[in-house]
This record gives structure tokens, C-alpha cells and sequence, in this order.
């Protein structure tokens, strides 16, 4: 995938976290984002 598509869905995520979304919508994204190697990227930002 693009930069694009992985900044929109990392956008998407974290609304859907702040939107309080289910888990399984949450984990379903998790999924995608570790795919693409995205989701330990996030986790550390978070940790700063």
C-alpha cells in the first residue's frame, strides 16, 4: 500500500479509539495495521 492509505488508516484508527468502537471492530483494525507493519509505529509514538 501507499503512505496515503496507511495515514488514513492510521486516521481511522485512532478515532475509532476515541469513538470507543467495539473491541472486535478495534482488533479487526490491529489486524490490518500489523500487516503493514504499522501498529508496533503506533505503540511507540503512544509510549513518547
Amino acid at each position: 500500500m501507499d503512505y496515503l492509505s496507511d495515514r488514513v488508516l492510521i486516521e481511522s484508527y485512532k478515532h475509532a479509539v476515541e469513538l470507543g468502537l467495539s473491541e472486535e471492530f478495534l482488533h479487526l483494525m490491529r489486524e490490518e495495521l500489523r500487516k503493514r507493519n504499522i501498529f508496533l509505529i503506533l505503540l511507540k509514538q503512544k509510549e513518547e
